[in-house]
């Protein structure tokens, strides 16, 4: 039995990369996924999305969060209502 194994660091986990084949970093859960694309996007036509794309974004986290954690969502959407 080791104790001392090697675990896998946040940004190893999450490593990706963007449009330019450059290095990125994805959110750590569904829930950091989710307030990213509501507090970031304004929802119009970008280089690299369309807006349908963009909300089909928005969509597709909404319903991964709302299945697993419905009172995030729910305070999530308060606050972008609010700020």
């Amino acid at each position: 039995m080791q104790f001392n194994d090697i675990q896998e660091t946040v940004a190893e986990r999450t490593e990706t990369s963007n449009h330019e084949d450059e290095q990125a970093f994805e959110p750590d859960s569904a829930e950091l996924a989710l307030a990213k694309v509501v507090i970031n996007n304004l929802l119009e036509d970008t280089y690299y999305e369309s807006d349908e794309e963009q909300f089909a974004s928005v969509e597709g986290a909404f319903e991964a969060v709302a299945d697993e954690n419905p009172e995030f969502v729910l305070k999530l959407a308060k606050y972008a209502r609010q700020e």
